[in-house]
């Protein structure tokens, strides 16, 4: 899957897409971790469901650093 710009993704709602860019922001509650990341174009705020990833990539996603890049792949909601 090609990797789009997030100022582009909110034409994408409802369907699967990727991006890339810096954590500019953690934080978690209970079973759901948010990561928010940026690019050139604008931030977009990711969900990580503990129920929908192995133990490690939650925990990863929990304690990652601010300014890390990333890649995410997802389904896009408003």
């Amino acid at each position: 899957m090609a990797f789009k710009k997030i100022s582009e993704i909110s034409a994408s709602e409802g369907r699967a897409v990727s991006v890339r860019g810096w954590i500019y922001r953690t934080r978690s509650s209970g079973g759901v971790a948010f990561v928010v990341v940026r690019d050139g174009t604008g931030i977009v705020q990711c969900a990580v469901k503990k129920e929908n990833v192995a133990e490690k990539e939650f925990a990863d996603a929990r304690k990652a650093l601010i300014e890390s890049a990333v890649e995410a792949e997802g389904t896009v909601k408003k």
